[in-house]
């Protein structure tokens, strides 16, 4: 009786473990086994906030597998639904060919909205066919892929995936999508843009995930965030443009057809932008490198159209160019303007079969403003404020060239007699 009295006092019940998915606000109760002597239910291993794969479990008994994955924004549900299938086709490795059942959108207790799909998988390669289904929900600044994958068969999927959503805790409720910023969006670095129904831009959380840079400098917005970061919120991952306001050094924008040297720097300076690289920019007797790298580098392949553009209190230039982004073709469009210290650039780039969302880039662009735009001009040398006064940039019609008349009429008075 002694043995079994202490084991009774000593024995507790099987404790259920919390983990952190990493870098999501949301959490996972790992349950363990009831007998002691025998494994849990799940295995899991995590991966960091840079993997393509958050945290994996296991189900052995099940022979099943679930993934969870990120976007790097949180997702508008509604608006994704329709163009989940065509962003699978995109991701989803050539070697295996799926066909995908009927998308569900149903009312988690937990979770809130979820979008399923189930999936049959062919694996060439292992000879052998898998049975997967999908969730896609959302979290503060991030939207959550979570794939249950199956050897034994489609229901095991689908139960199996019920089962690992149950153990999910949510610790960032994903904001509402009436607060995400759309429409006017007023930066911190000091201008503003109105965007179209559909795009929106990263909330500062979002936006801290991919960029912390802060303009340099000691003008009025030096310290400000420099990046400005807008998506089009039906789909699931993907920029549709990007501004960056630095203070290292800003060029002149002045119309090419007065000043053609101007339009060649600027062209110069877009072209290092959009590739990568460095670039050298003098001014007087002072000259700065300026450091590019572009996780995604286009190549231009023509000159491009070169547009002089005003705006409401400054000018601005924007260049649309086609080119190759990773060897495949691609078009981009580049806009510059500047205000104080700061030079402002916004770039959009469109792969094949996308280049409708430059049209709507540059009705955007067009509308861009300074705020308080009357206290803040645009830099500009006397040579630059001369070029935009006057009125023709023939060289003969200078007004550089009037004091020679006057100059050669005082010397015939002076040395008449």
């Amino acid at each position: 009786m002694l043995p079994l009295l202490v084991a009774l006092l000593t024995a507790s019940p099987a404790q259920a473990k919390k983990i952190q998915v990493p870098g999501l606000g949301l959490k996972v109760t790992i349950p363990e086994a009831e007998d002691p002597a025998l494994p849990p239910p799940w295995k899991h291993s995590k991966g960091d906030s840079t993997s393509d794969i958050r945290l994996s479990m296991r189900n052995a008994a099940a022979f099943t597998d679930v993934a969870f994955m990120a976007t790097a924004f949180q997702p508008n549900l509604e608006a994704v639904r329709p163009n989940l299938q065509p962003y699978l086709r995109k991701v989803i490795d050539e070697d295996l060919k799926y066909e995908a059942g009927e998308l569900v959108s149903l009312d988690h207790e937990v979770l809130g909205q979820v979008l399923t799909l189930p999936l049959t998988v062919h694996d060439a390669f292992m000879e052998q066919d898998l049975w997967s289904e999908l969730a896609v929900f959302a979290i503060e600044s991030h939207g959550v892929i979570a794939m249950a994958t199956s050897s034994m068969s489609p229901e095991m999927a689908h139960e199996q995936l019920a089962a690992a959503l149950a153990l999910l805790d949510v610790t960032r409720p994903p904001v509402p999508v009436a607060d995400l910023p759309t429409g006017r969006i007023e930066a911190p670095a000091g201008y503003a843009l109105d965007l179209p129904t559909g795009w929106r831009a990263l909330t500062p959380l979002e936006a801290r995930g991919l960029s912390t840079a802060r303009i340099a400098g000691e003008g009025p917005f030096s310290g400000q965030l420099a990046n400005l970061f807008i998506v089009d919120d039906s789909q699931l991952e993907g920029l549709v443009f990007q501004c960056e306001a630095m203070a290292d050094a800003t060029l002149e924008v002045v119309d090419p057809a007065k000043s053609p040297m101007a339009g060649e720097n600027f062209l110069t300076y877009a072209r290092v932008m959009l590739r990568g690289g460095r670039v050298r920019i003098a001014s007087g007797v002072d000259e700065l490198f300026v450091d590019s790298l572009s996780e995604l580098p286009v190549h231009p392949k023509d000159d491009g159209r070169l547009e002089f553009i005003p705006l409401e209190t400054r000018d601005a230039y924007l260049w649309r160019v086609k080119g190759t982004l990773f060897e495949e073709p691609a078009e981009a469009a580049f806009f510059y303007t500047t205000w104080d210290d700061v030079g402002l650039s916004c770039l959009s780039i469109a792969e094949a079969g996308e280049e409708g969302r430059l049209g709507t880039f540059d009705s955007a662009i067009r509308a861009a403003s300074v705020v308080d735009g009357e206290l803040h001009p645009a830099h500009l040398s006397m040579k630059a404020r001369y070029v935009r006064w006057w009125f023709t940039s023939h060289p003969a019609l200078q007004l550089y060239w009037l004091p020679l008349p006057l100059l050669l009429l005082g010397g015939v008075l002076l040395f008449r007699d």
